[in-house]
């Protein structure tokens, strides 16, 4: 049964689809939390009496962007910093190579929304454009090869004449962008279940058809 929790830690879907994971205090949204929208915006940070109230970030899916500032009454009254978002299906990540710390991007999608990476976004030279459009959810494995834990690249691979460690591609710093990484469920998964469905159904009805054909 989805009830409100009324202290400390708890998850609670609300009838409009949000999901709000985080600190509970007298059946209210109270201290720090997650808020996921049913239109897959997600804010992050300081709950008031069920109101965003405080430290927090605010990603927008449709948008593509992710701002950090404070927050009143559910509404953004000052920004420290606005960075754009990078969407990837969580089934892009789950085929990630062992090579490329596998293990890192599972354990970010188990628990962690927004984590800063910097992306390798080559172009391809005949036609001058990246390889990925970031505008777009991305759910295409190659994507593994071209991450970087925002940190790791900074202290690592940074720099003039700087190398892909995965595909050996030059990685000059205008390739390379640094963005908050979300996962959604995968596209190719739900395709999969709805083709599945279909093919059921059609089973069925031809099913059907023969059951009526034997009773003539």
């Amino acid at each position: 049964m989805n009830v409100k929790p009324k202290e400390g830690q708890g998850i609670y879907k609300d009838y409009d689809g949000a999901i709000y994971d985080g600190n509970w205090r007298n059946y209210k949204m109270h201290g720090q939390g997650t808020l996921t929208f049913k239109n897959g915006d997600v804010y992050k940070g300081e709950f008031v009496n069920n109101s965003m109230r405080g430290e927090g970030e605010m990603y927008y899916k449709k948008k593509g962007y992710v701002v950090t500032g404070i927050w009143n009454k559910d509404k953004l009254v000052e920004t420290t910093s606005t960075i754009r978002a990078l969407t990837v299906t969580r089934a892009a990540l789950e085929e990630c190579p062992e090579i490329n710390s596998s293990e890192q991007w599972l354990e970010l999608i188990e628990h962690e929304h927004g984590m800063p990476i910097a992306l390798h976004n080559p172009i391809y030279p005949d036609t001058q454009v990246n390889m990925f459009d970031v505008s777009e959810t991305i759910d295409d494995t190659k994507i593994c090869s071209h991450i970087f834990m925002k940190d790791v690249y900074e202290k690592n691979f940074k720099g003039v004449g700087s190398k892909n460690p995965w595909t050996n591609q030059n990685m000059p710093e205008d390739e390379v962008e640094i963005y908050k990484l979300y996962v959604v469920s995968s596209q190719r998964s739900r395709s999969r279940s709805r083709s599945r469905s279909k093919s059921r159904s059609k089973s069925r009805s031809k099913g059907g058809k023969r059951t009526r054909r034997s009773r003539r």
